[in-house]
């Protein structure tokens, strides 16, 4: 996503916490390869769907896991769990 481009994944582990179904990309069941080659050649038939996934995922990534954004919450979030330790 950070790329700019839609993702094609399956549905394992934190991925689909991360790939938004139908807007940053397409989730796909685990070991599914006919529905893995549909969402690919859907996205290369379908420029306009590609490039819309493409900017969404790329907005997702730049807003939702941003490294320095994400080490601010980290930091919040000990210095909450320190002060109610008190």
């Amino acid at each position: 996503m950070a790329s700019g481009l839609p993702v094609v994944a399956s549905r394992v582990g934190a991925i689909p916490e991360l790939v938004v179904e139908g807007e940053t990309g397409f989730l796909v069941p685990p070991g599914d390869a006919d529905a893995l080659a549909q969402a690919v050649n859907l996205l290369l038939d379908e420029s306009g769907l590609r490039e819309r996934m493409g900017r969404a995922g790329w907005q997702r990534a730049r807003e939702e896991f941003d490294i320095a954004r994400n080490g601010r919450r980290l930091v919040d979030l000990a210095l909450r769990a320190r002060e109610e330790a008190r």
